[in-house]
């Protein structure tokens, strides 16, 4: 399946959530549309990926990263981990008519604490397709 990076951000997630057209995933959050067989769909999904695609090992995150964008047919530019103390939103177009939501952090919170890693945060489309989300999920977990 072919795979595009956009340059879309989290102005464009949020606009997409807004408007009903993001499936989010693991979890489903407050506000969020009911999609059809949606249980189904996220047990589907998470039989796919060991690690749930939450990649929690800052190492092991660089190397699906560095996976991921060796697989892209198209990008402007590389997925990375944050060069500062934050997350990072990226929005991966598949010509089946999903775009995945994959996010980067690197965060320290203070007093040896900090969080950092890869993960899929959802999956947003024009038309609902349980099909065409699940061969996403596939396509993903080439590198998960």
């Amino acid at each position: 399946m072919k795979s595009k990076l956009t340059k879309n951000n989290w102005v464009y997630i949020n606009k997409k959530a807004k408007e009903g057209k993001l499936f989010r995933y693991p979890i489903k959050h407050s506000g969020d549309l009911e999609f059809e067989e949606e249980f189904e769909l996220r047990k589907e999904i998470s039989k796919m990926s060991n690690s749930n695609f939450n990649i929690k090992d800052y190492d092991d995150a660089e190397n699906a990263i560095s996976d991921l964008n060796c697989i892209f047919d198209e990008k402007p530019y590389d997925i990375h981990m944050p060069f500062a103390e934050e997350t990072c939103d990226w929005v991966i177009e598949l010509e089946n008519g999903i775009r995945l939501w994959v996010q980067t952090e690197d965060e320290y919170y203070g007093g040896g604490e900090y969080s950092s890693g890869v993960s899929l945060e959802g999956f947003i489309f024009d038309n609902y397709d349980k099909d065409a989300i699940l061969e996403a999920a596939k396509w993903l977990f080439k590198v998960f």
